[in-house]
């Protein structure tokens, strides 16, 4: 039976970390806010790390059906985007690295769920990139997040993956390894974006969102670069054998996560972006977007933060909004002011 509910000023279509932050500025400037979620209703318990391993998260029971409810990938980068919304879509796509296997034992397991370290000095320009081929960069990261015996049984390459030797291998290295992994910075290109898929729907009969992404030239020369890096640290620390990750051919999607980003642009004009530096859709000045599709750019780090500092900022313009300033809040440049 639905529920029909009293109207609100304000509605946020997802309740997450910038639809959250937006309920809860926008009620203590006391306007009333509704959030809709999709999905089933969830509690901590669900989330808790104690579930069966291969329902949870090697066949990710947790997460929505995502061939109904999310969207479809492609390769093809032949065609560009066309128009605005969907242009520059970026993200964090693989994480590449290394392993290395050690004869000393590494004490693994003192450490939270997910405790993990990075450094940036091949991030940006904070290296030299005259000998290089790519721009921009990477950071370098370590992480423990909790050994699980399906998912986290890295063995040396060569190694048999069934019976008494993987077996072995396994119990061995199981604290005798260490994985660092690199995060990249995300150019936009034309050829990477976000459409409507003209085939597939989603239950209620509405297309689904396609992603059109692959690798460019210059991100397999930073991947194998970063790769190149891992692999020298590991050897400084010791490790006697390590198993380098290969850049693939054509880039696919996985379920550990793709920070995606872009998609709903931010700028100064409707020319060229879809929103204003409050997150306000230039062509409905009652939408705000919020969330990493405004980056036009995807740096190297988490885009958490900064996702976080933008939903801020836009509150402060929905609430005047709210308050009798309707209206775009910031005055677009012409073609003719850009130019």
């Amino acid at each position: 039976m639905v529920t029909k509910l009293d109207k609100v000023p304000v509605v946020t279509i997802g309740v997450g970390w910038a639809g959250g932050i937006v309920a809860a500025e926008l009620s203590k400037a006391g306007h009333k806010v509704v959030g809709l979620e999709r999905g089933s209703n969830r509690v901590t318990e669900d989330f808790a790390n104690k579930h069966d391993e291969l329902r949870y998260i090697n066949r990710h029971e947790l997460m929505n059906k995502l061939s109904d409810l999310s969207f479809t990938f492609r390769n093809n980068t032949e065609e560009t985007g066309e128009g605005i919304i969907g242009k520059n879509f970026t993200d964090h796509h693989a994480y590449h690295g290394a392993t290395g296997f050690f004869d000393d034992k590494i004490i693994k397991y003192i450490s939270t769920g997910a405790l993990g370290m990075a450094f940036g000095d091949y991030n940006a320009d904070n290296f030299d990139h005259s000998d290089y081929d790519f721009i921009h960069g990477g950071q370098v990261e370590i992480r423990e997040q909790g050994n699980m015996p399906i998912s986290t049984n890295p063995v040396p390459n060569g190694t048999k993956t069934w019976g008494r030797e993987f077996k072995d291998q396994s119990v061995y290295y199981a604290n005798r390894h260490i994985s660092l992994m690199s995060q990249k910075a995300s150019l936009p290109y034309e050829n990477n974006y976000a459409d409507l898929d003209p085939t597939f729907k989603d239950p209620y009969g509405d297309p689904l969102l396609r992603i059109t992404v692959d690798y460019h030239e210059e991100e397999t020369n930073r991947n194998n670069f970063l790769i190149d890096k891992a692999e020298e640290i590991l050897k400084e620390m010791g490790a006697h054998t390590i198993n380098k990750d290969e850049q693939a051919e054509h880039f696919y999607p996985g379920m550990n996560g793709m920070h995606n980003g872009g998609g709903v642009i931010m700028g100064d004009s409707p020319d060229n972006s879809a929103v204003n530096n409050y997150m306000q859709m230039w062509d409905i000045e009652n939408l705000f977007v919020c969330g990493a599709s405004a980056f036009p750019h995807f740096g190297a780090t988490n885009p958490t933060l900064t996702m976080g500092a933008l939903t801020y900022r836009a509150t402060e313009g929905m609430i005047k909004y709210l308050d009798g300033e309707k209206g775009m809040l910031v005055e677009a440049k012409t073609k003719t002011t850009l130019a």
